[in-house]
């Protein structure tokens, strides 16, 4: 991969606050200042995200100038580091500086570089420069076909699906549960979030790092199992319990977004003619998916069935469990149904063989 997963899961970590975050602060904010002021605080917010974008430097522009940021992101041996990035940094024009040597000798150093690097230089940054055109350009029907033949990238998306729908299924309910049990106001409702919320902050980087150790399949299907007790907990009404229970159940269910957005990457790697941008619209059309459906979901449990609240975190059980077993069995280039099927295959055939060479009949 051309990224390490720590770092993308120390980047993730930023999604999995962001979502946390804001209904705390919208509670905090509606108290003190009204609806009006919600508006207020989301319109800054909009702008920072949009200045943020604005500033983003992409690769190819990066290229032009002589910098290569995978070569930051990932660095290789010394060797290979010089090899296209350098070249590349001694083709583009620079201004001249002061004391340093004229345009003519210039041209000069960088004829002498390429005449010295031959054509195996050059055949190396029009690599670099033309992976896009290298790509094979396909049509949309064509990328959504390729991504219904992989099974890899199908239940990566169900599994952000059920993560968006799970994340979203208890914001309805949870303000109006916490209303009828321990009579919290809206203020009160955003200090419990924010004690629950404050233990989840490192969960996408500590996962991102066991991902880089162990690989996606293992840390996704246990981070969503071990989320299962305490969806369990969250049934008992007992303060203490509930924010505890509520900050683990965060905790693990955010720690999969690290190993399923490196899954999507590892998919748009041995896809042809598959990017990671048309992997990542199908991680946000699943997550949108599912925070569309969650929010409905949840109001309806809460306010049609008698138990409402403890029927919504069984449903959410539900949707956890389904979400492991698709991990299971799919997740992965070699996933951990494959796994846990040769750890058990193998000490059988090496026990035949013992007693085959054993019990074997004389001629």
């Amino acid at each position: 991969m051309l990224f390490s997963l720590g770092q993308l899961g120390f980047a993730m970590s930023g999604m999995s606050i962001g979502f946390l975050l804001g209904p705390p602060l919208g509670g905090a904010l509606y108290e003190r200042f009204g609806f009006r002021g919600v508006c207020i605080f989301g319109i800054i917010g909009a702008v920072i995200d949009l200045v943020a974008r604005l500033i983003v430097i992409e690769r190819k522009d990066a290229l032009e100038w002589g910098f290569d940021p995978q070569s930051v992101i990932l660095p290789e041996t010394p060797e290979s580091n010089l090899s296209s990035t350098d070249v590349q940094e001694e083709d583009t024009p620079r201004p001249p500086q002061e004391g340093s040597s004229t345009a003519i000798e210039e041209h000069d150093r960088r004829a002498s570089i390429r005449s010295r690097e031959g054509p195996q230089a050059i055949n190396e940054k029009e690599t670099i420069t033309g992976d896009a055109a290298a790509t094979p350009q396909l049509s949309l029907v064509a990328v959504l076909i390729k991504l219904l033949k992989s099974s890899r990238a199908m239940a990566t998306v169900v599994c952000f699906f059920v993560y968006g729908a799970v994340h979203t299924a208890f914001e309805p309910a949870l303000p109006v549960h916490m209303k009828d049990v321990w009579n919290f106001d809206s203020a009160k409702v955003g200090l419990v979030f924010v004690a629950a919320v404050v233990p989840t902050f490192p969960a996408s980087a500590i996962a991102g790092y066991l991902t880089d150790k162990f690989g996606a399949p293992p840390i996704a299907a246990t981070s969503f199992l071990l989320s299962i007790p305490w969806w369990c907990l969250l049934t008992i009404n007992n303060l203490g319990l509930f924010i505890t229970s509520f900050a683990l159940e965060f905790f693990f269910l955010n720690s999969t977004l690290a190993p399923f957005t490196a899954e999507l990457a590892d998919v748009a790697r041995h896809i042809e003619g598959i990017g990671y941008a048309h992997v990542y619209a199908a991680f946000n059309l699943a997550y949108g998916m599912g925070s569309t459906v969650g929010p409905v979901m949840g109001g309806q449990i809460y306010d049609g069935v008698e138990e409402g609240w403890s029927t919504l975190c069984f449903v959410n059980v539900g949707w956890v469990f389904f979400a492991s077993v698709v991990g299971f069995f799919f997740v992965g280039e070699r996933p951990l149904s494959k796994r846990l099927a040769g750890l058990i295959i193998k000490p059988k055939n090496s026990n035949l063989v013992g007693n085959g060479q054993s019990t074997s009949p004389l001629p």
